[in-house]
């Protein structure tokens, strides 16, 4: 994930809000990582929403969508 601010020093914060995913988030880069197992046999696809907020005042925030499709391929 990339974001931009053109705010001198802006602080970027990015978040996951479902716990029960098998992703994590760096919450300084937006780098989505996987945290858990996923099987293809059991879920193809996964849905999520990432949130991102400055440290300005006012605090901005947005969020983006994201669809990930497991493959059953090596």
């Amino acid at each position: 994930i990339e974001s931009k601010d053109q705010d001198k020093d802006q602080k970027l914060v990015y978040t996951l809000k479902d716990p029960a995913l098998p992703f994590s988030i760096n919450p300084t880069s937006g780098e989505i990582l996987l945290s858990g197992s996923i099987d293809y046999e059991t879920r193809k696809v996964y849905e999520f929403l990432v949130f991102v907020k400055d440290n300005g005042e006012p605090q901005l925030t947005d969020s983006a969508y994201y669809k990930i499709i497991v493959s059953d391929e090596i």
